[in-house]
């Protein structure tokens, strides 16, 4: 595989031990996932929220006696994983009061967490993957947002959290499912072809850019799926983004550095910061405290709880 930017994200990725990834991330990773849940339970009472959970009742994707599903947030219904992540990630963004990085001008956790949680759930997968598929979600989002030029996306009518979350979300699914550095390569060309989010939004208030998140996590999944069943894609969907890898990644942790939103009026993330900084936490999935299966309980996170320990 000739060398090139995607090439190099898409090896990172792949590639990325959740054991190698230094503490100061994964509690970062801790302190962003808490902030996440925290505007999405509250997210899911919104009318947006609710008119994506009637189109999902209308189709049925899944069920609630299905296993090998994953959870809607703040609801009792369980759907394949690629449809709650559209769920849950038009609710985590539905109040604005989701995690922001200046530099790209976009939301990176609305199109990664609803991602990895709802693989990891469905998939069965180890902490230390879950960590892995996060970072390597961020950093594609972070990394493609700085070099798409913000400023240039918004003048021709883009939102940047859209484009670029598509691409982490695809990074992020690709690392849950295992795929190789060619694979990883092929999902995000996949997912540059998904990629959109038109800011009209803006003209009459309408509920489109909540749904920008949510589409990117759906779309990211189903390109990693592509990928994965031998669905070739562009190898270079990064070549003009020259910006991108300008410093070395594993040298320059952009999930590190990450703020969470000025905008900020609920406590939530304050209120637990402590709990984070003493090395757990806890925190119920649903309303009726539903576990996620992928999670297994432990002395400190009794059955319902989540562990990241």
């Amino acid at each position: 595989m000739a060398y090139h930017p995607t090439a190099e994200l898409a090896s990172f990725c792949a590639t990325l031990r959740g054991e190698d990834i230094p503490e100061n991330v994964r509690e970062r990773v801790r302190y962003l996932l808490l902030d996440n849940l925290t505007v999405t339970l509250r997210g899911s009472l919104l009318p947006s929220s609710l008119a994506v959970y009637e189109m999902l009742q209308a189709m049925g994707p899944g069920s609630t006696n299905d296993s090998n599903t994953a959870t809607i947030f703040g609801r009792g219904e369980r759907t394949e994983a690629a449809w709650a992540a559209l769920a849950n990630g038009v609710a985590s963004h539905g109040l604005e009061m989701d995690d922001v990085e200046n530099r790209s001008s976009l939301h990176p956790g609305v199109v990664v967490f609803p991602v990895a949680l709802a693989l990891a759930e469905q998939l069965g997968t180890p902490v230390a993957d879950f960590y892995a598929a996060v970072v390597a979600g961020y950093e594609v989002t972070l990394r493609t947002g700085a070099a798409l030029n913000p400023a240039s996306a918004y003048e021709r009518g883009f939102h940047p959290t859209a484009v670029c979350g598509t691409l982490g979300a695809a990074a992020a699914s690709a690392r849950l499912l295992g795929l190789s550095p060619e694979q990883t390569n092929m999902a995000l060309g996949i997912a540059g072809s998904m990629a959109a989010g038109s800011m009209a939004y803006l003209d009459e208030g309408a509920w489109t850019k909540r749904l920008h998140p949510g589409w990117a996590c759906h779309a990211g999944i189903m390109a990693a799926r592509l990928a994965a069943a031998g669905f070739a894609g562009p190898a270079a969907s990064h070549m003009h983004a020259v910006a991108i890898c300008t410093v070395p990644l594993i040298a320059c942790w952009k999930l590190r550095a990450l703020i969470v939103s000025k905008r900020r009026k609920s406590p939530g993330c304050a209120a637990a910061s402590s709990r984070v900084g003493a090395g757990w936490w806890q925190i119920p999935l649903n309303r009726s405290g539903r576990p996620a299966t992928w999670l297994r309980p432990s002395s400190a996170c009794p059955s319902g709880r989540l562990s990241l320990y």
